[in-house]
């Protein structure tokens, strides 16, 4: 898996994760992506357009992530994933958890949308 961190100015963390996010990947790329995410106090947007396979162990660390920024009052937003990834997403319900973004405009914004009702 690849996992790309962008500078923003607007106070919204914006990660690219590309590839397979499955136990190996977890067990290398957590750290990174927690501080990327839910370390920051800040919304984040994660890009999903690359990533071409998930399993239970990256969706845990979705939801470990999600969860973490939501108790300190941010959020995370998912954007743009692959119709196959989607589709387990679905049939998981991860969309009840962590909101769903089909482009990436779309997530910044609902991110932006996010921080004025704080």
């Amino acid at each position: 898996m690849e996992l790309t961190t962008f500078d923003r100015d607007d106070n919204i963390s914006h990660v690219r994760m590309a590839g397979k996010l499955d136990g190996v990947a977890v067990d290398h790329w957590a750290a990174q992506f927690q501080a990327a995410t839910s370390e920051r106090p800040q919304n984040a947007v994660v890009d999903l357009s690359g990533l071409t396979y998930v399993n239970s162990i990256g969706i845990g660390l979705l939801f470990a992530s999600a969860k973490k920024l939501h108790l300190s009052g941010y959020r995370m937003i998912l954007v743009a994933p692959r119709p196959e990834v989607a589709r387990l997403f679905y049939i998981v319900g991860v969309q009840q958890v962590i909101p769903i973004a089909d482009t990436l405009d779309e997530g910044l914004r609902l991110a932006r949308d996010l921080l004025v009702r704080r």
